[in-house]
């Protein structure tokens, strides 16, 4: 029985010093873990001041870049609409003001109205040439009636020339044998005359 006081008292004491060294590392862990959370907590809050530092520039940068692209944009429409004038216009020898060497969907948007403008200015290149050659015809035109009209005249005037010498000489011709048929009625009044004296005679 003494034995077992003994051994119960031990264990007592084993169990005590146990319990004191649990609560000890139970103690030393929750301080750690609190210094843990505490580290974390920190973090957590660097981390949110950097998410809202990083977000402010996000911003800072989105605002930026929006301004730059409504520039850009707006100045590319601007462009496009002053080039559309120019056509609109009929000024197709005008500098593309969109610009043709861009590499953007405006730069290509800018060639294809640059190659309508080249377009259409050789239209109406072809189109002057077409309407000078019609005037080129339309002279050569009438210089040929001219030309005809003062050769009808010419040769007109020559058979009017020959037809009034012709009767010129007709005139003189019928005046000719008028003073002829005149001479010859004489030559026959003279003749009977004659032939009457001549017949008296024989009478006589």
């Amino acid at each position: 029985m003494p034995d077992f006081d003994a051994v119960a008292e031990a264990m007592g004491a084993s169990m005590d010093e146990l319990t004191q060294k649990v609560d000890e590392a139970t103690t030393a862990r929750l301080e750690g873990l609190q210094l843990s959370i505490h580290d974390v907590q920190t973090s957590i809050e660097g981390v949110a001041q950097l998410n809202m530092i990083l977000t402010a520039i996000g911003l800072l940068i989105g605002l930026g870049a929006a301004v730059y692209l409504f520039g850009v944009i707006k100045g590319s429409i601007e462009g496009l609409l002053a080039d559309i004038d120019h056509i609109l216009n009929h000024n197709y020898s005008a500098k593309s003001v969109l610009g043709i060497h861009r590499t953007d969907e405006f730069g290509t948007v800018a060639r294809a109205l640059n190659a309508t403008k080249a377009a259409l200015a050789d239209g109406v290149e072809r189109e002057k040439q077409q309407e000078g050659a019609e005037v080129q015809q339309l002279e050569e035109r009438r210089l040929d009636r001219l030309r005809m009209a003062q050769q009808f005249e010419t040769s007109v005037g020559s058979v009017v020339e020959t037809l009034s010498a012709a009767a010129s000489e007709m005139q003189t011709s019928a005046q000719s044998v008028s003073g002829t048929a005149d001479q010859t009625s004489r030559q026959a009044t003279n003749v009977a005359a004659a032939a009457e004296q001549a017949s008296s005679n024989v009478q006589t």
